[in-house]
């Protein structure tokens, strides 16, 4: 069985006077392959050829040599041109192979993955993501002192070693620039992974003692108007936090952070890509690094330890990888566990990725609603990781109607300048709001507004209500009794003894949310045991059967701060699998004239297990006591995406970065929302028979311990008022 592809060429004429004749091509490693190609090129012209090749798939190698030979036409006369070897490869999942281009001191080796290019002379690599992108360089000196090094005309000798599907190629030099000591550099790589190790050894080959030591310098190298190589975001875990930061500013760049190592709680840098949407990284061993450098929040440079290294001592300055193609942060992490931390993450980090914060961000000290009719004095805390001298103005950006003020030693200014900004602290600004006896919605954004090197609006949603009361009572509804919650905005009953489901949730026009059968358990459609409206449920992340039978319930009254609603707790009984005995609590909660109930579902671990478990709101929605003219509206991966009710099965994919989804009817609608910093998803269901709205959520308990997750639901608001909600009760 045979292959054909063809390789396209480059010929390029140099001269002012255009060339005929014909290029003569043999592939080495493949049978009959002679060919001669006709060409003819202007001057100063570049001609594409096509060179043809059919690859055996039995084929014994995946390397494959073009001998390129060009032969011009001359005063009738043909002159024969020196030969070019051009490697190429088959690219399968067990290429691993190795070139050297020997008239350039060049050395190819190239996986299906990657490629990296390694010069002789200086012993210095490139390396590229599959075949001709990805730049990243990766650079080494040996000192002290640093700079203008004698070993970049250092020409190092290689040999290639075999592990299984590992192979390692290792250059030795013997230093000019530190006399007596020979320099080692080890590249180790295999077929199918996206990732290369790298590492050095120094051994003193001299009779006395020398003082060592390494530069590393890597791959970022800022603004690229390739867009392979260009890169959107940089991801950096230093003063016990993880940062994510814009590459296109400063502020995570030496000399603007302490290059000392106590500084990084774990040894990685990334940055995402622009046009592939993947994650590239840097992951290196602590140990002998002295200084780490950062340009633009992604690794530069790493500086080892100087060590006095006895006479046939061997040092290894550093050790380090390179690996790209992740989709999500914390895979990276977790392979810099593998690889250095050996340490025991959190459950959910591990599992849903760990928590982001800003290089530069602004929020508010705390997040209590505001009232309508109020004046109310506010902290908004500035926290920078960086030394960078952000000088400018900041000012108020407010809703609507609102006033405000900066307080500065007791007086009110509309402008000030930005404080001087400590690394890795917040800074606290004193702000006056004056709140209008009306508001327009029940989430308004206050914005600090920073005028200087950059224009930047940092957004604090908030929740606003005007004043009023929570009405909360106990009351027989078809013979069982209720908890009735009543905001002036809403309504809503809570079944006391059995399942903790709200039913019966009407606006201020009466108009209905959800069906229910209440007081009536029964069988509908897939559900064996169904009351209706808002059903909660929890299961163990691997349970085969998520639907349990109900549990009896107590319910009372309850509150927590301006919040006020329903308690509801029980003990599992039902679901015999894995939570029997796990101890609940359901908690519905609002506020005076508003049309946004919080609900909140914890488990409490008293024993010395550990738990992963999925709580849920399974609610059956019919706006107007009915399914039919209920229009979907879930958030995609990019868009909006909006479903008529049809009488044809369908479910939305859950979604855990953009968890909300709302349902409409004319001006009604309801509206599902994840908090910011809960770790859920929003799945609708149209089963015919039944238009379904999951809330999932994933969470964690630890032995002897509670865990708790959030949802949050909102009637007749627009649909830009789900993603303003879920950073207005975000953690």
């Amino acid at each position: 069985m045979v292959q054909e592809v063809k390789i396209p060429m480059d010929v390029l004429n140099t001269t002012k006077t255009t060339i005929e004749g014909f290029a003569h091509i043999e592939i080495e490693g493949i049978k009959d392959s002679s060919l001669k190609i006709p060409i003819k090129i202007k001057p100063e012209e570049i001609l594409g050829i096509n060179i043809p090749i059919t690859i055996p798939v039995t084929r014994k190698t995946n390397k494959f040599i073009i001998k390129t030979t060009p032969t011009i036409q001359y005063n009738g006369h043909e002159i024969e041109m020196p030969t070019y070897d051009i490697p190429v490869f088959a690219k399968t999942n067990d290429l691993i192979e190795f070139v050297e281009l020997k008239d350039r001191n060049m050395l190819f080796f190239v996986t299906d993955k990657l490629t990296v290019r390694v010069m002789l002379e200086g012993g210095n690599l490139r390396i590229f993501q599959q075949e001709n992108y990805g730049l990243n360089p990766l650079n080494h000196q040996t000192g002290p002192p640093y700079g203008l090094s004698l070993d970049r005309s250092l020409l190092h000798e290689y040999e290639l070693k075999e592990e299984g599907r590992y192979k390692t190629l290792i250059l030795t030099g013997k230093s000019i620039h530190v006399p007596g000591l020979v320099v080692k550099k080890y590249i180790k790589i295999s077929p199918g992974m996206n990732e290369i190790e790298y590492w050095v050894t120094y051994t003193n080959v001299d009779k006395k003692s020398i003082h060592a030591s390494a530069r590393t310098s890597t791959g970022f190298q800022g603004i690229s108007l390739n867009p392979y190589t260009t890169k959107g975001k940089a991801f950096t875990p230093i003063g016990g936090k993880i940062y994510e930061s814009e590459t296109f500013t400063n502020f995570l760049t030496d000399p603007l952070l302490p290059t000392g190592p106590q500084f990084w709680s774990e040894t990685w840098t990334a940055v995402e890509g622009l046009m592939l949407g993947d994650y590239s990284a840097w992951i290196w061993k602590p140990e002998n690094i002295e200084k780490i450098k950062l340009r633009q929040g992604h690794l530069s440079q790493l500086e080892s330890k100087t060590e006095e290294i006895q006479p046939g001592e061997i040092y290894k300055p550093v050790h380090l990888w390179y690996s790209f193609g992740y989709n999500m942060i914390h895979e990276i992490r977790n392979r810099w566990n593998q690889l250095v931390g050996n340490i025991e993450f959190d459950h959910m980090e591990s599992t849903v990725g760990p928590k982001l914060s800003k290089a530069l961000e602004v929020k508010l000290s705390d997040k209590t609603v505001l009232t309508a009719g109020e004046t109310v004095k506010k902290t908004l805390l500035i926290t920078f990781a960086s030394a960078y001298p952000l000088q400018g103005s900041l000012s108020l950006k407010l809703p609507k109607n609102w006033k405000g003020n900066f307080i500065v030693d007791g007086k009110k200014i509309s402008n000030i300048e930005m404080p001087k900004l400590e690394p890795f602290k917040s800074s606290p600004i004193d702000i006056e709001l004056i709140i209008p006896e009306k508001i327009s919605s029940p989430i308004e954004n206050i914005i600090l507004h920073f005028s200087g090197e950059f224009e930047i609006d940092f957004d604090n949603y908030i929740l606003v209500t005007e004043k009023g009361s929570v009405e909360v009572q106990e009351k027989m509804l078809d013979g069982k009794k209720v908890i009735e919650v009543s905001n002036g905005a809403l309504d809503f009953k809570v079944a006391a003894d059995i399942g903790g489901n709200l039913i019966r949730l009407e606006d201020s026009k009466k108009r209905s949310f959800l069906l229910d059968g209440y007081p009536e358990i029964k069988p509908k459609f897939f559900l064996e045991h169904y009351l209706g409206g808002i059903q909660p449920d929890i299961f163990h992340l691997i349970a085969d059967e998520p639907f349990a039978d109900m549990e009896d319930t107590k319910s009372i009254v309850f509150e927590n701060g301006m919040w006020k609603g329903v308690k509801t707790t029980w003990t599992i009984k039902k679901e015999k699998q894995y939570l029997f005995g796990q101890k609940v609590e359901l908690q519905y909660l609002t506020i005076p004239n508003s049309e946004v109930i919080r609900v909140i579902l914890t488990l409490h671990n008293k024993t010395s297990r550990s738990i992963p478990w999925i709580g849920s709101l399974i609610s059956d929605i019919g706006l107007q006591g009915s399914k039919d003219g209920n229009v979907i509206e879930v958030k995609g991966t990019d868009d909006l995406w909006i479903r008529n009710s049809v009488k044809k099965q369908f479910i939305t994919q859950g979604s855990f970065n953009k968890p909300y989804s709302r349902i409409t009817k004319g001006d009604q609608s309801i509206s599902f929302v994840v908090p910011d910093g809960s770790h859920g998803s929003s799945v609708v269901a149209d089963l015919g028979v039944m238009l379904l709205k999951w809330a999932l959520g994933l969470q964690y308990s630890k032995p002897n311990s509670s865990s708790s997750m959030e949802f949050v639901i909102m009637i007749n608001q627009p649909r830009e008022k789900m993603e303003e909600l879920r950073y207005a009760l975000g953690k």
